[in-house]
């Protein structure tokens, strides 16, 4: 490090610090440097007294644990509860949907039985309509108007 007394301690220094390779540039710096050294100093301390702090929240009696494995558990059956629930409903509309639409079609029309015009007499009928002077609603009108 290049006159690291001007600089003092730098980001690749802090660095340096926390993975535990110190190069020898940073090593003389805070043999050299008061204000640098107490700032290493106290950051080392806060990093002992966090992992204190740490241990201290990890290391909780069997009654914490216990409740804690309730809650997870109360959580994941509820969770299971509501995912049967979703898939329960969701089945249901689908069933519902299905079935209102097998039956709300409507229903095909029947072929005709022996009632219906046959297409003989179908064509017959066509044939006498159009041979007509006049449609058979006027017939009447034009049979009166002849008579004249």
């Amino acid at each position: 490090m290049s006159e690291m007394n001007e600089k003092h301690l730098d980001e690749t220094s802090w660095a340096e610090l926390s993975s535990g390779s110190v190069e020898a540039g940073t090593k003389r710096h805070l043999a050299e440097c008061g204000p640098c050294r107490d700032e290493v100093a106290r950051w080392q301390n806060e990093m002992q007294q966090a992992a204190v702090r740490m241990r201290a929240q990890a290391e909780r009696d069997e009654m914490f644990w216990a409740r804690q494995r309730a809650t997870i558990r109360a959580r994941a059956a509820r969770s299971l509860r509501t995912m049967w629930l979703r898939y329960a409903s969701t089945a249901l509309a689908a069933l519902l949907l299905v079935a209102v639409l097998l039956f709300s079609q409507t229903p095909k029309p029947k072929p005709a039985t022996g009632d219906a015009v046959s297409d003989e007499a179908l064509l017959e009928q066509v044939e006498s309509d159009l041979n007509r002077d006049a449609p058979q609603a006027l017939l009447a009108a034009a049979l009166t108007s002849e008579q004249e």
